[in-house]
């Protein structure tokens, strides 16, 4: 039951943040630079760049229940 429990709030924490991520529109067009330093060309790191607090806390917690979800997992399977 935990290991479910795990993998749901993986899965729902995730869904957040990819959906708060998508859904997001900036108040201005999308500036060239960040604190000084000009925004990598790649898709995924330039959405790492632009993270806030709110956005960095859900990819940490995403990432810690699928940390227990796995274990969890490979614990049931043994």
């Amino acid at each position: 039951m935990d290991t479910i429990v795990s993998w749901v709030a993986f899965v729902g924490l995730a869904a957040i943040l990819v959906y708060s991520k998508w859904k997001e529109q900036p108040t201005r067009s999308d500036p060239a630079h960040r604190g000084g330093k000009p925004l990598p060309h790649n898709r995924v790191a330039r959405m790492f760049v632009t993270f806030q607090g709110m956005d960095w806390s859900l990819f940490i917690s995403a990432l810690v229940f699928l940390f227990s979800a796995v274990a969890g997992t490979t614990d049931d399977l043994r």
